[in-house]
């Protein structure tokens, strides 16, 4: 009777342990349940209790000597027995269940594993016979639950060499398919064995490769994944993609079963590395731009310390690398520059604008030389200047050329004076004393004179603009014009001249502004064929865009296209402009060294209007 009793406590415990077995192989997760174990645990421990108290109570099984010869011990079922009984065959056939679901989920052979199962459930058919009296009683003195375990063991060992590791598809839906990356699964022979969502998404030849050689359809990929590449290079309808390829090989038993290629896409990091070597190489040219440029080229902090200088600035100022750094330009100061240059300098940068002129600085030997600089914010993404770039470029052996230039202008202009004198003194004496036809020739003879006279002073002043111009200046444009007007007044007293403005006109112009706007003005009144001309000056001060339009209305004839073109855009003049083109040539070229604009337009019904704008001075 012991070990009857013991039998039934193994058989028992074999239910448990297969129920781990199946749970584990199907990819179910009760067998890693702490709730569950301990539920399994007191459930058997409470059975033995009873099955080995029985002789206590006769509740699971009773016993009965026979009367035969050997005396045969009989044991009985009793109600505790069918309700184990029948819970164990239960929980067994949820085990057989799990597998056989596995089994059938499965894209791997397993037809002799299907076979080990049925045979395990084979002695729990034999109980069913028993009952129902189909089958020998003594059937009965079997453990079924053992036995059927033992079969499922021996049968296992018999297979397992080639057809015991299928993947179900519960693996592939409960894990594989979770999976963020792009997965591809492919066994020894080239066979796909899974193609995740976000692989198909990347490669769809692969939507419906699964049970199929890859070879079939996508032969291309599948050679650059194994030929050792890191990254693989893929072409979509998008462009072009990049993907690193890990790969793992996974063992089942003895046998490779399965190779596993994780794509992660690095289209965006390679596309920035891309980016990052092409920066280096522009920032690397730029480098050697900049080394090599013939300027002195420096860059600064918003608070002017030099953080980098180029070899031309050392060759131009002077001063070494090492001793130009954590300096600021402060040490280029020459004194000959007014402290409003230097406002106005830093406020056009500061504002985010290019800062252009000319500059006299001292040399690091305090030699002053002459240099055209122009200062540049960098700034960042929002906006904000970060740092400045200054170009220098020495100009000294120019202004050497130009005041070369200026002293032999200066000696031709007296020399043509001094000549024109003579011409002229002699035109009035034949005048005087010749009779009515050489007089009249005489009157053209001073005519001409005055107009080339009144030529070499125009062109003294054009030369004088555009070699050096003046510093551009704060200056109340008011008194200027009230001077223009009073002398044009004078000079022409036919004429009606006028000006509208209010006190002060405040603008920043080079000192020649007089002479642009007397020039304008004069024509105005010299081309008028009017008896009386009018000529309006109108002022307008617009403080708002800190500008200040100076307009000159007249009621004469049209300005010819040719004349109007050379005060719009400075147009080269050419010897068929004369005296006129030149002085409106002056014109155009002191306005745009103020920072100003001139504009031509008609008046209304006849006249003309010439609109000259220059940069207000916002401290009025």
């Amino acid at each position: 009777m012991a070990l009857h009793v013991v039998g039934l406590l193994v058989g028992l415990a074999s239910v448990g342990g297969w129920l781990y077995f199946a749970s584990a192989y199907s990819g179910r997760e009760y067998h890693l349940r702490s709730d569950v174990r301990w539920v399994a645990v007191g459930l058997f421990g409470l059975v033995a209790l009873l099955k080995l108290t029985n002789p206590l109570h006769q509740l699971y099984f009773s016993t009965q000597l026979t009367s035969n010869a050997m005396g045969t011990l009989l044991f009985e079922p009793e109600f505790l027995y069918w309700l184990v009984s029948g819970g164990a065959y239960t929980l067994v056939g949820v085990g057989i269940y799990w597998l056989a679901n596995a089994a059938g989920d499965t894209r791997f052979a397993t037809t002799r594993f299907r076979i080990v199962l049925a045979l395990t459930a084979a002695p729990a058919l034999l109980d069913v016979l028993v009952h129902v009296d189909h089958a020998p009683t003594e059937l009965l003195a079997v453990s079924y639950d053992p036995l059927g375990m033992a079969v499922f063991t021996v049968g296992t060992l018999l297979v397992a060499d080639r057809d015991f590791y299928p993947v179900p598809d519960r693996w592939h839906r409960e894990v594989l398919a979770e999976l963020e990356d792009a997965t591809l699964i492919v066994d020894e022979n080239g066979v796909v064995k899974h193609a995740s969502p976000r692989l198909v998404e990347r490669f769809p030849a692969l939507a419906d490769a699964s049970g199929d050689s890859i070879d079939d359809h996508a032969p291309d990929l599948y050679s650059r994944i194994t030929d050792g590449r890191d990254v693989v290079e893929w072409e979509t309808p998008s462009g072009t993609r990049y993907y690193r390829v890990r790969t793992t090989h996974l063992s089942t038993l003895q046998s490779t079963a399965v190779d596993a290629y994780v794509f992660v896409d690095v289209t965006d990091a390679k596309q920035r590395q891309r980016e990052l070597r092409r920066n280096r190489q522009e920032l690397e040219r730029f480098r050697l731009a900049v080394e090599s440029a013939g300027h002195a080229i420096f860059l600064t902090e918003t608070d002017g310390e030099i953080t980098y200088v180029n070899p031309a600035f050392e060759d131009i100022t002077g001063y070494d690398r090492e001793e130009a750094l954590g300096q600021t330009p402060a040490i280029l100061s020459s004194g000959e520059m007014s402290d409003r240059f230097y406002e106005r300098l830093w406020k056009t940068i500061g504002a985010g604008d290019v800062w252009d002129s000319e500059i006299v600085n001292r040399r690091a030997d305090g030699q002053l030389y002459y240099a055209h600089q122009t200062i540049a914010p960098l700034t960042s993404d929002e906006g904000v200047n970060e740092a400045y770039i200054a170009i220098q470029t020495d100009i000294s052996e120019r202004k050497h050329r130009n005041q070369q230039l200026r002293v032999l202008g200066r000696v031709l202009r007296h020399n043509v004076r001094n000549d024109m004198n003579v011409i002229r003194g002699s035109a009035e004496v034949i005048a005087d004393r010749g009779d009515a036809e050489a007089s009249r020739f005489a009157s053209r003879i001073l005519e001409y004179s005055d107009g080339l006279v009144e030529t070499s002073n125009k062109q003294r002043l054009v030369t004088e603009v555009l070699l050096d111009g003046d510093e551009v200046r704060q200056m109340d444009l008011s008194p200027v014009l009230d001077r223009i007007v009073a002398d044009l007044s004078a000079e022409f007293p036919a004429a009606e001249i006028t000006v509208s403005k209010s006190d002060p006109v405040p603008v920043e112009a080079i000192s020649q502004i007089d002479t642009a706007l007397a020039e304008v003005v004069r024509n105005a009144v010299v081309h008028n064929d009017a008896e009386s001309p009018s000529v309006d000056v109108d002022v307008d001060v617009d403080t708002s865009a800190e500008s200040v339009t100076v307009r000159v209305i007249d009621d004469g004839p049209r300005i010819p296209d040719m004349e109007s073109q050379i005060l719009a855009d400075g147009t080269t003049i050419d010897d068929l402009y004369h005296g006129v083109g030149l002085g409106l040539w002056l014109v155009y070229w002191i306005v745009q060294r103020s920072s100003g604009t001139v504009a031509v337009r008609d008046n209304e019904p006849r006249g003309n209007v010439v609109e000259i704008t220059l940069p207000g001075d916002e401290r009025y």
